[in-house]
């Protein structure tokens, strides 16, 4: 795991390079800023999002690859989509906000500056689409053969109560800490807008304020409603964020400003985890169910699962030899 997560920084730099790099004279600094961002830290070190986090550094390569389809360059169309299918598979929730609120966009304004390419555009997404069919198509077949609507069952995994209107909500840690990682992105992101006019900044400033769910309207609209949590426009923000800085060149003094505003982020948003509500013995004696992965309707299954005692039952005890454990 924590491998996985050190291939998804270093991608998350590597690839904010790439995409800044022809169109800025300080790339790296804006790689940096991507991979200091705070949610970067949120996801590795609270949640343990891991296909979000791959995800996050899928999304440069997503628009490096639009970018070069909207200017002609070769490989533009086989980036653009084997990308876009890359982030589709890796985590759709994360990759239907980009494409409303980073992608569409994008795709719209380079529209204007070449309308001759959008078609080329829009077949390389569609493209991308249905190279996802490989995930996408189980999903939608097997979906009426799982429990999902316990994926919002519990309020807490509606987006639309993830809002600083709501008290229940806004007094939770987790709360609080996505409430640091806004202001911490907004300290930079305006000043971008007041000193440098940043296009980039402006709409980053309008993902922190749906992200944290100061416009619940939103969360309630089709498809937007089933993400969970407002809170995954972030990435969005933090990528509009390292791009701003990176194409307005800003001083080294306001790059570093920008940088300890997001790094001074890190430590109180790691600090908020709360106590286990389960301990790992706890898991791996009760083995409890998963319930969106179990088939719908009424069922003996809880806390413990008694399916998963039962199969457990006919395995032999875990052994352990040569640093291994073999179960």
């Amino acid at each position: 795991v924590i491998a996985t997560f050190s291939t998804a920084y270093l991608l998350s730099g590597a690839a904010m390079y790439l995409w800044l790099r022809s169109q800025s004279k300080m790339p790296l600094t804006g790689s940096l800023i991507y991979m200091a961002a705070p949610y970067h830290a949120f996801n590795f070190y609270v949640r343990g999002a891991l296909a979000e986090a791959l995800a996050t550094a899928i999304i440069p390569l997503v628009l490096l690859g639009l970018r070069k389809l909207g200017r002609g360059e070769r490989g533009g169309f086989a980036l653009s989509a084997g990308s876009y299918a890359a982030l589709i598979i890796t985590h759709l929730p994360l990759a239907l906000l980009a494409s409303i609120f980073l992608i569409g966009p994008y795709v719209l304004v380079q529209a204007k500056k070449a309308p001759d390419r959008f078609a080329a555009v829009g077949a390389a997404l569609a493209a991308g689409l249905m190279l996802s069919g490989i995930y996408l198509v189980p999903a939608v077949m097997l979906e009426p053969y799982r429990d999902s609507a316990k994926l919002w069952a519990d309020p807490m995994l509606r987006p639309y109560n993830w809002t600083f209107w709501n008290p229940a909500i806004r007094s939770s840690k987790n709360y609080i800490a996505v409430l640091i990682i806004g202001v911490s992105l907004s300290v930079p992101l305006c000043g971008l807008v007041a000193r440098h006019r940043s296009r980039w900044a402006l709409g980053g400033l309008i993902v922190v304020a749906l992200a944290v769910g100061l416009v619940p309207i939103v969360w309630t609209l089709p498809l937007l409603k089933s993400v969970q949590f407002p809170f995954r426009l972030f990435p969005i923000a933090e990528f509009a964020l390292a791009s701003g800085i990176a194409t307005a060149a800003p001083g080294l003094g306001e790059s570093a400003i920008a940088l300890a505003a997001l790094l001074s982020a890190t430590v109180p948003i790691t600090a908020s985890i709360s106590p286990a509500v389960v301990s790992l013995d706890e898991l791996a004696s009760e083995h409890p169910d998963v319930p969106e992965n179990l088939p719908p309707g009424e069922r003996p299954y809880s806390w413990p699962s008694r399916w998963a005692l039962q199969v457990a039952s006919t395995h032999e005890t875990s052994r352990y030899a040569e640093g291994v454990t073999v179960a």
